[in-house]
């Protein structure tokens, strides 16, 4: 619950939006920050610290178990907490309380497998997102805030500068973003590259360090740029600051592949759930595995053929993936 943390902010506005739906809301939560106040609305904070996990588990379970007994919640909804979801799930299994999961990852976990087996439900963002097939499973698209997101103008697109906002993690695949981008710019050497994002623990702050090491003559030569994490509310300013959001993640639909599609951003990548829902850049098979051959394709367009496409793209974006759709089908699941 905090609306500066760079990754898990939007927590903090789907709360902001069930507590217009719920008489009472209660989010037991791993750290608190800043977030919006509301009468109906209690946060309590379970102190979950990276790495302690016995300790985590039983400050959770000492927050929790009292709550879920005196108070009988009419549903319970864990968002991104597959762990704690699987603390909690043998008591709300026993005391029949409704409890769901969101979940949008392509991994299969013990912990996913267990709450698909208690809970009621697990709602993820596209049927590919998630890696059950069951009539347990929900998708109802990604949450983002479309207001937060204008379509830029894109009368002065060069298709120049590209950027990556996320986690400098493994899974993201920065190794192979910076390898694509240097194969492009033999063809296309005015091509700049920022990555911006930090590893989410020790042991991808390892990788991060060796691909930063690998990729100096890139930052000497000036195309290439490394940047911390940035709080959330500064991505929109970010993206549109530039031509091409590129992204090599292989997993579930991430959000920031919406939000930069809301902008007005081509988005290169290999991820197929993203395809699945808006194309990729070129037809053949060869142009959607490769970050390369889709910025080539994409530098063939006119600027009016390309506007034409990025501008149905937000349409499906607004129509499937925002942030007030996003809370009806939520809350039409959980009710």
């Amino acid at each position: 619950m905090d609306e500066n943390d760079p990754v898990l902010s939007q927590q903090t506005q789907v709360v902001s939006r069930l507590v217009d739906h719920y008489s009472k809301v209660t989010v037991i939560t791993g750290r608190v920050g800043e977030y919006q106040k509301h009468s109906n609305l209690t946060v309590i904070d379970s102190n979950w610290v990276v790495g302690k996990n016995f300790a985590n588990a039983l400050r959770f379970l000492y927050k929790a178990t009292p709550f879920l007994i005196r108070r009988r919640p009419q549903v319970i909804f864990s968002h991104m907490t597959e762990v704690q979801s699987f603390l909690v799930s043998l008591f709300s299994y026993m005391l029949n309380i409704k409890h769901f999961l969101w979940y949008a990852h392509k991994t299969k976990s013990f912990y996913l497998q267990w709450n698909h087996l208690l809970l009621d439900g697990i709602i993820t963002s596209t049927p590919g997102s998630c890696p059950i097939i069951s009539p347990k499973i929900h998708a109802i698209g990604q949450a983002v805030d479309i207001n937060q997101f204008p379509f830029r103008n894109l009368s002065n697109l060069r298709l120049e500068k590209l950027v990556h906002i996320g986690r400098f993690d493994r899974s993201k695949n920065a190794s192979l973003i910076i390898n694509e981008v240097e194969i492009a710019r033999k063809r296309f050497p005015e091509l700049s590259l920022t990555l911006i994002g930090a590893p989410s623990n020790s042991e991808e702050k390892k990788y991060s360090e060796v691909a930063t090491i690998n990729s100096t003559n890139a930052v000497l030569d000036g195309w290439l740029n490394f940047r911390s994490s940035v709080p959330r509310r500064e991505a929109p300013k970010i993206l549109g600051g530039n031509d091409i959001f590129i992204h090599g993640y292989q997993g579930s639909l991430d959000k920031t592949l919406i939000e930069a599609t809301l902008v007005g951003l081509p988005v290169v990548t290999i991820n197929l759930e993203y395809q699945a829902e808006f194309g990729a850049w070129g037809s053949e098979d060869e142009s959607r595995n490769s970050l390369a051959k889709q910025i080539e394709y994409l530098k063939s367009l006119t600027l009016e053929k390309l506007v034409s496409e990025l501008k149905t793209r937000r349409g499906i974006a607004v129509e499937k993936h925002s942030l007030e759709k996003w809370i009806e089908k939520l809350i039409a699941v959980l009710n």
